[in-house]
């Protein structure tokens, strides 16, 4: 249980600091009094990940005998801190939507999904729905550099 809430306070401690790094991000002059900027998300995943990492140490029950992950475990969080580096090195050249659509798909893969038709429509549906969103609040998101060379 040790190990447990010893992951579950560190993780707690970075979203802190996030949260803290966050109020460094500049924002311009128009931007500083509309309801959605640049610090809009980080704030929500901010104070949404610490609230869960407090309910987590509140409710949580584990097992106290058994707080080591599984090698499996390791191999899965390895590689999904991979995709999403590797998330963050494709989204200028593919845009939001082609790069987003493949990493759900990957991480699907990873996370041990095998349902082809499922793992593409909950992507997509996911993707274009915050394409949507996004649009409706006029953030920009950049189709990719792949997109110009084809025009």
């Amino acid at each position: 249980m040790a190990g447990f809430r010893l992951g579950t306070l560190l993780l707690l401690l970075v979203f802190l600091s996030y949260g803290y790094l966050t109020t460094d991000i500049r924002l311009d002059f128009w931007a500083e009094s509309e309801l959605f900027n640049a610090r809009t998300f980080p704030y929500l995943i901010c104070i949404t990940a610490i609230i869960l990492c407090v309910l987590i140490l509140v409710f949580s029950k584990a097992d106290p005998l058994n707080v080591m992950p599984s090698r499996t475990g390791i191999v899965r969080a390895v590689l999904l801190l991979s995709l999403t580096f590797l998330y963050g090195l494709c989204l200028d050249q593919l845009g939001f939507m082609v790069t987003s659509t493949i990493f759900l798909i990957s991480a699907f893969i990873i996370l041990g999904e095998r349902n082809w038709i499922r793992m593409f429509a909950i992507a997509a549906s996911v993707v274009v729905t915050f394409w949507i969103l996004m649009d409706s609040l006029d953030i920009y998101l950049a189709p990719g550099s792949w997109w110009e060379i084809l025009n």
